[in-house]
């Protein structure tokens, strides 16, 4: 992310992908160069009631098809709030979209593709940059840590909904994001079928559904 210290314009917030999209910071989210995983900033979220979103896209739906979800995280506090959300397109009526988050009043990294809940039974580190990456191709859906693969599961379901895509929260006020949060990345291609080797050092730029590496 590219945006000044404590930046709260969605030009604080750009989408550097080669379809860009306004992100709109709310409720006090901020960028934040103290603290950043590339660029010159990360976007920080207080845990109450931060969080930022892009305008819906069909860039963001994958329907039932392949598709890649990863972003850099930096978690402040361990999970007590229920599902702490990273990412989300989650709307409650009708049950639809997916939610990237902790699970249930754990600290475990999980995937909610819109019908079940895949709960890698792995915690998120605290206070410490770590990169999730979420892939589905065919019915395969992998999680993966910091470039290992750390959950395999089976996933069909439809991952398409008319909600506002959110950064750092769901669909409740109890499910917001503490911490930091960098590079988010979208992509209608699985980039990720086995255990890889981090961009330590290029930045992977923003929301993108483009199937091409996007540096």
């Amino acid at each position: 992310m590219n945006g000044a210290d404590g930046g709260t314009t969605p030009g604080d917030f750009l989408d550097s992908s080669s379809t860009p999209k306004i992100v709109t910071p709310n409720n006090g989210a901020q960028t934040k160069t103290d603290t950043k995983r590339f660029g010159t900033a990360s976007a920080k979220f207080d845990g109450i009631d931060d969080y930022a979103t892009p305008p819906n896209s069909a860039d963001l739906n994958f329907g039932t098809g392949t598709f890649t979800v990863e972003a850099w995280v930096y978690p402040t506090r361990s999970s007590s709030f229920n599902w702490d959300t990273i990412l989300s397109t989650y709307n409650s009526s009708p049950t639809v979209g997916y939610i990237l988050s902790y699970y249930d009043n754990t600290s475990n990294i999980a995937f909610y593709d819109g019908v079940l809940w895949h709960n890698t039974g792995i915690s998120y580190n605290l206070n410490i940059w770590q990169h999730i990456a979420v892939t589905r191709s065919g019915s395969t859906l992998r999680i993966f840590k910091n470039g290992t693969l750390v959950y395999t599961g089976t996933s069909t379901s439809n991952t398409d909904s008319p909600a506002a895509f959110s950064i750092a929260k769901s669909f409740a006020t109890y499910n917001y994001f503490k911490g930091y949060i960098d590079e988010v990345r979208f992509s209608n291609t699985a980039r990720y079928t086995n255990n890889f080797t981090l961009p330590m050092t290029v930045q992977i730029r923003a929301i993108n559904s483009s199937g091409a590496i996007d540096t």
